[in-house]
């Protein structure tokens, strides 16, 4: 579930092997191209063969429906969100963790398990603040650095900590973890 690459300062590295998707310079849709590259994660990569064959293949603009986003107005991210998202998709728990943690980061990272990270990027990169933005956590280095598949700014990027932080901190450290659900629900009819 993991390969090898080399970062800018070609230091070869270990990431998860979440698929990447752009998203246009113009639309902003970013938790929705987020969604993608850790649901084909899911679907055709990860380890267990429930999560595999239950996890739907999604089109982006079946995605866009399911999370009530608009091109030009984003995804509002919240509770409800990570509770619909679960009800549609039954082999993973969502859910919106506010004030998370590098260690977070690190255990899902260590478990296998991508995670959508909330974040200013237009503070991260210029120091001026923009609108929120989402990308994936597909691996972590020494420094706490980090490797994200950013659906706007292009796939394996390397992060420095004290660089994302600051654009993270702007969006109060919220990230969407999703955790597979390993066997089937009883539903209560």
């Amino acid at each position: 579930m993991r390969r090898q690459i080399l970062t800018d300062d070609n230091r070869a590295v270990q990431v998860l092997r979440i698929p990447y998707y752009y998203q246009s310079n113009s639309d902003w849709l970013c938790f929705v191209f987020s969604l993608k590259m850790c649901l084909e994660y899911f679907k055709n990569i990860y380890r267990n063969e429930f999560v595999r064959n239950s996890t739907p293949n999604l089109s982006i603009d079946e995605l866009k429906q399911l999370t009530h986003s608009g091109e030009f107005t984003g995804t509002r991210i919240d509770k409800a969100l990570m509770n619909e998202l679960t009800r549609k998709i039954p082999s993973i728990n969502f859910t919106l963790d506010e004030e998370c943690s590098i260690d977070h980061l690190k255990r899902n990272f260590e478990n296998d398990l991508p995670t959508i990270v909330l974040y200013n990027c237009s503070y991260m990169l210029y120091e001026e603040p923009g609108p929120g933005h989402a990308g994936v956590v597909i691996g972590i280095i020494e420094d706490n650095d980090l490797i994200l598949n950013n659906p706007w700014l292009g796939p394996e990027s390397m992060v420095k900590w004290k660089d994302f932080l600051k654009g993270w901190e702007l969006e109060y450290n919220k990230v969407v973890m999703l955790e597979p659900v390993t066997q089937t629900r009883l539903e209560v009819n």
